[in-house]
């Protein structure tokens, strides 16, 4: 059985439409000037804070051993205890202590975990030095967690 002149206009139209939809939809989708955008966003990285979640892991792995608990020269006068470890890694202005192994790289370089030296020590790219933690590196999940905070701007929340 052959469909009729209506139906075939119908089925025209209907393909005819759904082309032009895909097209359209194409089109807007790779042209972020029309206000969309060219990949849809995912969700981004949890939001970080320095008091939640970057001391605790100062406190479990890089004090808790005695190793940076104090400013003992051994430890690279890094003092990460609680409530001395943001100054001694940013410094009074915020925006990096220099490293005492490289001091032409800071320690932490705010929106730049690449550039910062507790990002290099913590995978063990470092230009000096072992990776830290000493004899027990972290696991991926919690340096990014410290990835995270460097690249949110590394503040002192």
């Amino acid at each position: 059985m052959t469909a009729g002149p209506a139906a075939r206009r119908r089925a025209a139209a209907g393909l005819l439409f759904g082309l032009a939809i895909a097209a359209l939809g194409g089109a807007c989708a790779n042209h972020p000037e029309m206000g969309l955008p060219t990949v849809l966003p995912t969700s981004g990285p949890v939001a970080r804070s320095f008091t939640t979640d970057i001391q605790p892991i100062f406190s479990a792995y890089c004090t808790a051993a005695g190793c940076h608990a104090t400013n003992d020269v051994n430890t690279g006068s890094l003092d990460l205890t609680l409530g001395n470890s943001y100054l001694a890694l940013l410094g009074p202005n915020g925006t990096g202590e220099p490293s005492a192994e490289v001091p032409a790289i800071v320690r932490v370089k705010p929106l730049d975990h690449n550039n910062s030296y507790l990002y290099q020590k913590l995978k063990g790219t470092a230009a000096s030095g072992s990776q830290m933690p000493y004899g027990a590196p972290l696991a991926d999940p919690t340096i990014q967690v410290v990835i995270d905070w460097i690249d949110q701007g590394a503040l002192n929340n």
